[in-house]
């Protein structure tokens, strides 16, 4: 996502604001923009595998995600929203989606209606006795938090004992940083390019065998000449 804000920006001649989770005046419901353009604009930006980007290139992006852009706007009220496909290998698919008026009056009806029934419902099964159950405690793995910190040190990619395939590409992305130097945002883009060229999935990384083979694989791999290129 980094790398596609700064090819928007390059491209929009523009700097982008990004932020944290937006809510309406009354705080019953919300959103998560990307980043926000200006003081009328918003942006989504997707970084799909090549295979869902070319179907973006082909049918356009924002038809996808027209709910989630047009829900941007009414939470925030701004009058337009660009979405973006960017794939490195590929060129990217940008629209600018404007605001819909009449989709704004159809989530003006819908949306206070259902957070309504909602807030019914959760307090009919407090009543009961119903509570959440205690969020899962994530398995310890070494690595770096994406958000910041030290960084690990990682003589060759971290096996990760049963960790996700999401967990496990984050520990790929940061030995890459650790051992290259590179930002974290710049070693996700080449950690991307390169498993698009390798044909690695990462949806399988929680394999065993299919982790072995990418851990091996990635210690051997030249990072430099990546960052070099």
């Amino acid at each position: 996502e980094p790398r596609a804000v700064q090819f928007y920006e390059f491209q929009r001649d523009i700097e982008t604001t990004r932020i944290g989770f937006c809510l309406t005046d009354d705080r019953r419901a919300g959103c998560s923009p990307d980043r926000l353009v200006g003081d009328d604009g918003g942006l989504e930006s997707k970084c799909p595998s090549a295979k869902v980007h070319v179907g973006y290139l082909i049918d356009g992006v924002a038809g996808a995600h027209i709910a989630q852009v047009q829900g941007g706007m009414w939470v925030t009220g701004r009058a337009w929203w660009d979405v973006m496909s960017f794939n490195p290998s590929l060129p990217p698919s940008l629209v600018r989606v404007q605001r819909d008026a009449k989709f704004m009056a159809a989530l003006d009806e819908a949306l206070p209606a259902f957070t309504t029934k909602l807030g019914e419902m959760r307090e009919k099964l407090t009543a009961m006795g119903c509570t959440p159950k205690p969020p899962k405690k994530e398995p310890t793995v070494a690595r770096r938090k994406t958000t910041g910190g030290p960084p690990i040190k990682a003589e060759a990619v971290p096996e990760m004992k049963g960790a996700s395939s999401v967990e496990r590409f984050e520990g790929l992305v940061d030995y890459v940083a650790t051992t290259s130097g590179m930002s974290m945002g710049d070693a996700g883009a080449a950690v991307g390019m390169w498993m698009l060229d390798k044909g690695y999935k990462m949806g399988r990384f929680d394999q065993d065998d299919v982790w072995r083979t990418v851990r091996e694989s990635a210690t051997i791999h030249d990072w430099a000449e990546t960052v070099t290129a």
